[in-house]
């Protein structure tokens, strides 16, 4: 659960997009975090990253849950995917165009975005900077006041 604010801030980060954002800017900056979510060439399902979101960081962080509420893209609703959690597959997000079907192995998910972090740190700490600045580094730790 924590994975997911804490993926939205490196891509926040990344794309300079505000808390108040979730822009195509924002959805390029994440497809370039995990290319599974770039719609795929067949057509069949368009807007993978945005449907992602929706699914899985707005069910999981405020409903503890998958959503099922379409994403909302350029003011159009789009059908939501079937969300699947499978633990142990080893590929952090896998994207079945031809069902609509999105599956993530939360800990290959995890360890994944762990990594982005700490490949790009500065971009973490690039977003919101004025809200949420970091306090200071101390060893392995991140402290803040």
């Amino acid at each position: 659960m924590i994975s997911f604010p804490v993926l939205e801030r490196l891509v926040r980060g990344k794309s300079g997009s505000s808390d108040s954002q979730t822009n195509q800017p924002f959805y390029s900056a994440l497809t370039n975090c995990f290319r599974a979510l770039r719609d795929p060439p067949s057509g069949k399902f368009p807007y993978v990253a945005q449907v992602f979101w929706q699914g899985f960081r707005n069910g999981i962080v405020h409903q503890a849950s998958f959503s099922g509420k379409p994403a909302t893209v350029q003011g159009n609703a789009q059908r939501a995917a079937f969300c699947v959690f499978h633990p142990g597959s080893g590929i952090a997000i896998e994207v079945r165009d031809l069902k609509r079907v999105i599956i993530v192995d939360p800990f290959a998910f995890s360890e994944t975005v762990l990594e982005l972090i700490e490949s790009d740190f500065d971009s973490y700490r690039k977003a919101e900077q004025v809200r949420d600045d970091l306090a200071f580094e101390h060893g392995p730790w991140i402290v803040s006041i």
